[in-house]
């Protein structure tokens, strides 16, 4: 078992969630076993994630995430400790919804995707008594042996680490930790269909697992390419400033599968729409800036390509891309003195830039 939760920790992190269903599985499953082997049995649990821990530390240098930005941690800068509060809670309002009511679903929930909550708004409010209720309400039924309390402390213990992420470390959200609660859901869905009259069980089960059925085929149709995903995806996240960049740039590259000069120019113009969207939401994104300022000197507008990388590499002096970008464009002008100044600082950044290097 301890073999097997290392696997699992070292595969997705956010297995060490399990941690925190164990004893509950445990104790509602009435297995009994001695103090010596309960303490065989989460000593063996302890180890390995310290040792996920240490190893994880040897590798990046830190357990907590390193250069935060507004874009990927967008709680962080919050104004206060009970705005943030709020919001987190509004966090974990969200997953209890999508674990039972997987719909809409994004891969990115970065910055500005869900908004900033004081404390004193009705949705945190309401996010927070929902899951003190949901707490009590399964805690009782769990003490009483009742399936739908399980259930319930398996859903609600493992949020608490996206709750931790969002509060502490200024997360958003990620889909990715629901996976260990959605057992809950499960389990709490099963367990109120048996609460329902016998001969109608068969068709509420057809209606619930059908529909989550199909919810779950037609987002996997999305999954296809990253093209495919992005543009999906912007149809819930049109205040998104990264999910707006990542389709612009996916855009771009899907420029180099196309001989045709017209369909390239519409799909530079799409491209360019959703990086100036970018920049509306966010607009000290060095990201976008540097990307739309490439797509401008594609474009033939130097004066305001120069304008968008000059801008991008005055927020975020080290990007390599933007210097590089720079140069070329430079060269393109015949201003070879400052284009060599530009790429020789790309290629301090990065010196193993062959792209850079050619030039």
């Amino acid at each position: 078992a301890a073999l097997a939760f290392a696997f699992s920790l070292f595969a997705k992190e956010t297995a060490v969630s399990l941690l925190l269903i164990a004893p509950v599985v445990l104790i509602f499953s009435e297995i009994r076993i001695s103090g010596k082997t309960w303490m065989h049995v989460v000593g063996a649990l302890i180890v390995v994630t310290a040792f996920y821990f240490y190893s994880r530390f040897a590798v990046l240098g830190s357990l907590s995430p390193g250069k935060r930005d507004l874009v990927t941690f967008p709680f962080l800068f919050i104004g206060n400790d009970w705005d943030r509060l709020g919001t987190s809670f509004l966090v974990v309002a969200k997953s209890i919804w999508l674990t039972f009511f997987p719909y809409p679903l994004i891969s990115d929930y970065s910055y500005n995707q869900i908004p900033h909550y004081s404390f004193r708004d009705w949705q945190s409010y309401a996010s927070f008594f929902l899951i003190i209720a949901l707490g009590i309400f399964g805690l009782r039924a769990f003490l009483r042996k009742q399936p739908i309390g399980f259930g319930l402390l398996i859903l609600l213990l493992p949020l608490s680490i996206p709750f931790v992420y969002s509060f502490h470390f200024g997360f958003s959200m990620a889909e990715r930790l629901l996976f260990v609660p959605s057992i809950g859901a499960a389990i709490l869905l099963a367990s109120l269909c048996l609460r329902v009259p016998r001969q109608l069980r068969g068709i509420t089960l057809i209606c619930v697992v059908g529909g989550l059925a199909y919810l779950t085929v037609s987002r996997n149709l999305d999954w296809r390419d990253n093209l495919t995903l992005f543009r999906a995806d912007m149809v819930h996240s049109e205040d998104n400033a990264r999910a707006h960049f990542v389709l612009a740039r996916e855009l771009r590259e899907s420029m180099r599968k196309v001989s045709d000069s017209k369909v390239k120019e519409q799909i530079l113009d799409e491209s360019i729409f959703h990086l100036r969207r970018s920049i509306e939401i966010y607009p000290d994104y060095a990201f976008p800036l540097m990307e739309i300022g490439a797509a401008y000197a594609m474009k033939g507008d130097y004066l305001a390509a120069r304008e968008a990388l000059g801008r991008a590499i005055a927020i975020l002096p080290e990007l390599e891309d933007a210097h590089y970008f720079l140069g070329a464009l430079d060269a393109t002008e015949g201003k070879l003195d400052q284009a060599a100044i530009n790429l020789s600082r790309a290629l301090e950044l990065d010196s193993k830039n062959e792209r850079t290097m050619l030039i």
